[in-house]
């Protein structure tokens, strides 16, 4: 979690400072157009990747959980879907897409 008072603006993109490294944060409902509006909250959950060498925090809107699973191709039809690297079934037998985070880093610009 990253508290409000820790979220600043460098370079015109909110940031936060991460064991002492700047991280640049991006709010994931705004980079998949999906935004529910701006939250005030005191602290937001934040998912940190890491692309290559870079670091990007995403700013969900909950943490539900861990674990492991196999990422399935889309198919032909499918694998072009922008920011959409595969699928997965879940233990409940729900599916669940996969983000490719790289491709979000590299439009963040």
């Amino acid at each position: 979690l990253v508290k409000r008072e820790n979220i600043k603006t460098v370079h015109g993109s909110p940031a936060t400072l991460l064991r002492g490294e700047v991280l640049s944060l991006s709010d994931l409902g705004n980079v998949l157009g999906t935004s529910m509006g701006e939250s005030h909250r005191d602290e937001y959950p934040v998912v940190v990747v890491k692309i290559g060498k870079n670091k990007i925090g995403f700013i969900v809107n909950e943490l539900i959980g861990q674990q492991e699973i196999v990422i399935k191709s889309l198919g032909r039809f499918l694998s072009k879907i922008k920011g959409i690297a595969g699928a997965t079934i879940l233990g409940d037998g729900n599916v669940a897409l996969i983000l490719d985070v790289a491709s979000f880093y590299s439009t963040k610009g």
